[in-house]
């Protein structure tokens, strides 16, 4: 499964996307396209050692991102087992 398939699944989910220059957003996911951008809203942006921002929503660009932090209570394995399904019956 490629990574964009895979965060394009977490709609409605909270996660923290860490940029590449070092500064870190919180939100819930509301969208994400083929070319990895992350577009979430209730955001609270921080920057590298600054002071957190609210916004009520971001789109990070997919070449910025560093890391996506997921949430402890997100089912990784239910998600990747219907995405193995499907691609068993795509095959």
């Amino acid at each position: 499964m490629k990574l964009v398939n895979f965060l394009m699944k977490l709609r409605n989910e909270p996660v923290t996307v860490e940029l590449k220059n070092g500064s870190a957003a919180a939100g819930i996911v509301s969208s994400v396209d083929h070319a990895m951008n992350i577009h979430l809203t209730g955001v609270r942006l921080t920057a590298r050692g600054g002071t957190p921002l609210s916004l009520g929503s971001l789109c990070v660009r997919g070449a910025s991102v560093r890391y996506v932090l997921l949430p402890d209570s997100l089912s990784l394995d239910a998600l990747l087992a219907a995405a193995f399904e499907r691609r068993l019956h795509f095959d």
